[in-house]
């Protein structure tokens, strides 16, 4: 059954339309994605914080009667909330209410498949829920699950802190286990070119992983439909990874959480940056991914923006300007496939420049010996065998140094 909702975007006087609206519009998103219908949105623009509701009584009571004439199921904020302002709403509107951070919390606990996915949606709920507890107990806004909602006084206070306080180091240790595995993992493919598609959510990086590697994993026209890192093999040497998707100011409970994910395809050798060219606010999406990169250290090491749905653009002037801002850019379809050739042929050519060239003329005993170390560490082009044998191959730079101290 679907529930109701109003969403209240609350901004500075000095923010723009254009990203009240962008605002507005991934709030429905994100509600949307818990079955929640927004019947209504309310704007306001606040010079100061009230401590007591956030935004003024005066907007508050316009807010419930709104919330009564529509009989809505819950009242969202775009905003993060304090304790006691949220429990002071719920209390004054006789309503559920969540904030931004509780909302992505909740669809990230929908979302989350597998078990590193399951334990770091838990530690961020938990995380946050931590200081907001009250003497009669917390629950996630009765749809995502809390540890009781009844109890009085202190002693349920104090029994649901240390069961938190527990669950926590719980989780905590189970990740840290989990990362050893993950290690292991890497260290197999620690000879592999791994390729790492990073992006805002519901950017198509799901479609083009599908498109590039053959595979068919499960997409949705929904926000954080994937939370797990996915890797499949692209070629031979080549590994393509699929993350969890960005969205502006991201909950610190959800990026200090969610590092081991982001951790793993953070090191990859190239960064494929998938951005929706098509959205209306696609320059703000740029802006918010930017300071997404650069808070998750992102920024490092080669990248590529590859702009997205260009079978949904209007005015193909678009791509112009977005290639004269972003010189490393790519213009791709992944619904219909255009430019994915040229995708990955960029990708090929990233790759071979990791890789140092030798064509090299050897006896049988020294081939040998090339073969092994080759053929553990890189890719072998041709071999001839006249009077003595040519062998032509690929090697990472960092494995090359054997070859020209021995064989060169």
């Amino acid at each position: 059954m679907q529930s109701s909702c109003i969403i209240v975007g609350t901004f500075t006087k000095s923010e723009s339309d254009e990203r009240i609206n962008k605002t507005i519009v991934e709030m429905k998103d994100l509600s949307s994605s818990l079955n929640m219908k927004s019947r209504e949105d309310v704007i306001q623009r606040i010079e100061k914080i009230n401590p007591a509701f956030y935004i003024g009584k005066g907007k508050v009571d316009e807010i419930k009667v709104i919330a009564e004439n529509l009989k809505v199921d819950y009242v969202i904020f775009s905003n993060s909330l304090t304790p006691l302002q949220k429990r002071n709403l719920e209390k004054y509107l006789d309503l559920s209410v969540m904030d931004r951070t509780e909302l992505i919390l909740m669809i990230f606990e929908k979302n989350a498949k597998t078990t590193i996915s399951k334990l770091e949606s838990e530690l961020a709920k938990w995380t946050y829920l931590l200081p907001r507890l009250t003497g009669k107990g917390i629950t996630m806004s009765q749809t995502g699950g809390g540890i009781g909602t009844r109890g009085p006084g202190e002693k349920k206070l104090e029994v649901d802190r240390r069961y938190i306080e527990k669950r926590i180091g719980i989780l905590k240790r189970k990740i840290k286990d989990y990362q050893k595995s993950i290690k292991v993992k890497s260290e197999r493919r620690k000879n592999l070119f791994r390729v790492a598609l990073f992006g805002y959510t519901n950017a198509g990086k799901t479609t083009i992983m599908n498109r590039l590697t053959k595979n068919n994993f499960f997409t949705d026209d929904k926000l954080f439909t994937t939370l797990d890192t996915v890797t499949r093999k692209l070629e031979r040497y080549i590994v393509l990874t699929d993350t969890v998707g960005f969205l502006g100011d991201l909950p610190h409970e959800i990026i200090e959480s969610f590092k081991l994910t982001i951790e793993e395809a953070s090191d990859s050798d190239l960064k494929l940056f998938v951005v929706d060219i098509s959205d209306q606010y696609v320059d703000l999406v740029l802006d918010d991914m930017a300071k997404v990169i650069d808070q998750l250290k992102l920024n490092n090491g080669d990248i590529i923006y590859v702009f997205n749905k260009i079978d949904l653009l209007l005015h193909f002037n678009r791509i112009d300007y977005f290639k004269d801002l972003y010189k490393n850019s790519i213009f791709i379809s992944a619904k219909t496939g255009e430019n994915f050739e040229l995708l990955k042929k960029v990708i090929l050519e990233e790759f071979y420049k990791k890789l140092d060239y030798f064509e090299i003329s050897t006896d049988d005993e020294n081939l040998k010996k090339i073969l092994n170390y080759v053929n553990r560490y890189g890719i072998i082009k041709d071999i001839k065998s006249d009077e003595r044998n040519i062998i032509k191959f690929y090697i990472p730079k960092k494995y090359s140094k054997f070859i020209k101290v021995n064989f060169s």
